[in-house]
């Protein structure tokens, strides 16, 4: 009895499949056939049971046959889903040509546009001191005074000096009048006993003084009396050399020179007790108080520094930097997270022989600068740096959420951004660009990662130029350090 089976793999198309399936029904065929035979060989002792095993036998060959042809199947079939699995996912973007403006950053700090040290044009003792740092004031606002009474006293000797100065100069003018010489020899005499007396009283008085009896005021009273009388007696001299017998021409002359030379004096001692009070110059901040009261200092030594409101930004350039720039061009200074707008006020022609940068000062318009009351600190620590005066625009661009930026200070650190030109080409992200000895990227190309590499040309601040690609393809921006040359890759068009 011969028995036929046909087992067919569902979904196999390919040779490999068609040569397994007809070896399959080839051994099947013959597992049968010789179940068969062994079966027709034995003689069981009844018939109703041997047909029943053998059918017992067929079914379990037939199950296991069907089972194997579907583990093979399953088997080739996952072969075949992992050779169709998609390439490395990966984002991309297309290079396109693009033109971006070149500008320089440079750091600086925020200075007092106006700052000048105040003193005193001549020397003395500190009476009152009218301000501490980080006060405000106005122009002309008492700062800080000098003891006034020497400046007084030295002012009345001058007085009666020109005084003295001035009769003569008449008597001489006049000529030789009728007085008689015995009237003139007494004026004389009498002066001349009172210069005695009262260099005498000066002498005790300075003894006193030097020993701690008496104060400065009366020995300087003492000398002042001294002074005045050593003036009378020469006066009274030259009223007797008059009547007895007259001046030459070249002697009025010298007369007159005395004269004015006298009123010169009296009028600077006259400016110097003015200036026993020194003023503000102009409105702006106490940023420093060099001196205390009691103190005694000198014609010319700081007593107060003034800093205005206004405020300038400050920068180093590098030589090559600053020959591209010039007063007046347009720039930004970024404090805060704020941009302002500023002009080039200043180019200082010469480097800073420290950092050999050459010192630029912008000047910004004050009206946009928000600011409040300064501390002590933020003053005294400002840079106190000499600024000259340039015009800002009067309707410059600026943001206008700019008056909810914190307060300026001077020495606070900005960034001084310089405009430069504009350039086109290709900018991609600097990040997208990799380098292992040569600046590469890679690109989709036939649905597969290729690398190119590629040459930089400028970097602005997150950007960069490159060369060495064609605008239109697409570079492999997210996923391209888990890729290599010639890996499959899997996109969306961007």
């Amino acid at each position: 009895m011969e028995m036929k089976k046909e087992v067919r793999l569902a979904g196999n198309e390919s040779s490999g499949w068609s040569i397994a399936a007809a070896q399959l029904e080839k051994d099947i065929k013959a597992g049968e056939k010789a179940a068969l035979e062994t079966h027709i060989s034995m003689k069981p002792p009844l018939q109703k049971k041997r047909g029943s095993s053998l059918a017992k036998v067929l079914l379990t060959m037939l199950l296991t046959v069907g089972m194997t042809a579907g583990l093979v199947g399953c088997s080739l079939t996952g072969a075949e889903e992992i050779t169709e699995s998609p390439g490395i996912p990966v984002e991309v973007m297309s290079l396109v040509i693009d033109r971006q403006q070149m500008e320089t950053r440079y750091t600086g700090i925020l200075a007092a546009e106006k700052v000048v040290t105040q003193s005193f044009s001549s020397g003395g003792k500190v009476e009152t001191l009218l301000v501490q740092t980080g006060d405000r004031v106005k122009a002309g606002d008492p700062l800080a005074s000098l003891e006034q009474q020497s400046f007084q006293h030295a002012l009345n000797a001058a007085e009666a000096q020109l005084s003295a100065a001035e009769a003569q100069y008449q008597m001489a003018l006049q000529g030789g009048r009728e007085e008689t010489a015995a009237m003139t020899q007494a004026e004389v005499t009498m002066a001349e006993e009172k210069l005695a007396y009262v260099t005498e009283q000066t002498q005790r008085a300075t003894t006193l003084y030097q020993q701690g009896v008496i104060s400065q005021q009366a020995w300087e009273e003492a000398a002042l009396l001294e002074t005045q009388t050593v003036l009378a007696l020469e006066q009274a001299r030259w009223k007797l050399v008059m009547t007895q017998e007259g001046l030459r021409p070249e002697e009025v002359e010298q007369l007159r020179q005395q004269y004015l030379a006298a009123g010169a004096g009296r009028d600077a001692l006259a400016k110097q007790l003015e200036d026993v009070t020194l003023t503000a110059g102009f409105d702006g901040y106490v940023a420093g108080v060099h001196v205390e009261a009691g103190e005694v200092t000198g014609a010319g030594i700081p007593v107060v520094t003034l800093a205005s409101e206004a405020l300038r930004g400050i920068v180093g350039l590098t030589r090559e930097d600053m020959q591209r720039v010039k007063v007046g061009d347009a720039v930004e200074v970024m404090a805060e997270g704020k941009v302002f707008p500023g002009i080039i006020a200043v180019l200082h022609p010469f480097p800073d022989p420290q950092t050999r940068t050459y010192t630029v000062e912008i000047a910004l318009d004050d009206s946009l600068i928000p600011r409040d009351p300064l501390t002590d600190d933020s003053l005294s620590e400002s840079p106190l740096l000499a600024t000259s005066s340039a015009p800002v625009p009067s309707t410059p661009s600026v943001d206008s959420s700019t008056t909810s930026v914190s307060w300026l200070v001077p020495g606070q650190v900005v960034t001084v951004i310089f405009p430069g030109e504009s350039l086109s080409g290709i900018w991609v992200p600097v990040q997208y660009v990799a380098n292992d000895g040569e600046a590469y990227v890679y690109l989709v190309e036939d649905g597969r990662a290729r690398r190119h590499a590629v040459t930089l040309d400028v970097i602005q601040e997150d950007q960069v130029l490159i060369t060495g690609v064609t605008p239109g393809a697409l570079l492999i921006t997210e996923g391209a350090g888990g890729v290599r040359e010639g890996d499959a890759v899997a996109w969306q068009e961007p």
